[in-house]
């Protein structure tokens, strides 16, 4: 959940790592959960932050290897046992849902 002024929005938040020429990015992406069992592509919901398009995140962090990627992800709460392929988030998504 997050507010957004005198509204709370029920939200789907997820990290995402990738390469980068000079080590890893890492980005927060943050939507409205607007999901039925017939939509469940997280990557096509609504973002909550202003500053984030459809689908493309915020980068939050560039880290020069992946170890510290993987410690600044779980300082944004990633939890170790819970990373999946980029493009499958939305799978994990509708397990987690019930979907």
């Amino acid at each position: 959940m997050v507010s957004t002024g005198q509204t709370i929005v029920d939200t789907v938040e997820w990290l995402c790592l990738s390469p980068e020429s000079s080590g890893f990015k890492l980005t927060r992406h943050r939507v409205e959960n607007i999901a039925d069992e017939d939509s469940l592509d997280v990557y096509e919901f609504p973002p909550v932050d202003v500053d984030e398009e459809v689908g493309e995140g915020l980068v939050v962090a560039i880290c020069d290897d992946g170890a510290l990627a993987l410690d600044m992800a779980a300082q944004f709460g990633a939890l170790p046992d819970k990373w999946v392929y980029r493009g499958l988030v939305q799978y994990e998504y509708a397990d987690c849902s019930g979907y």
